[in-house]
């Protein structure tokens, strides 16, 4: 078994004005809430490093209603209607 993620397909979509705009994504240790590295187009995650309680942030500029996750084809993967947005769910600042 491979430890590397590679991520294929992230496609991060909102409902957005002209001076909302989601900045960057964030690999996030679910664990300890403390983020691990900024995510670009083609990242690769070592798993072995990172371990697997992983979640992503999303940053926005302005203010932003809500954020749609999309991922591996299911294009509404999760919505998140408050900061911090994350794709995986979060209580409170508790990354899921």
């Amino acid at each position: 078994m491979s430890h590397y993620l590679y991520l294929i397909l992230f496609v991060l979509m909102g409902a957005l004005l002209s001076a909302q705009t989601v900045t960057q994504l964030v690999l996030v240790n679910a664990a300890t809430d403390l983020d691990i590295a900024p995510l670009t187009d083609g990242s690769t995650i070592d798993l072995a490093a990172t371990g697997t309680s992983l979640n992503v942030r999303a940053e926005v500029s302005g203010t932003v209603g809500s954020i749609r996750f999309s991922l591996d084809g299911q294009t509404n993967f999760q919505t998140e209607n408050v900061a911090p947005y994350a794709q995986a769910g979060d209580s409170g600042g508790d990354y899921n």
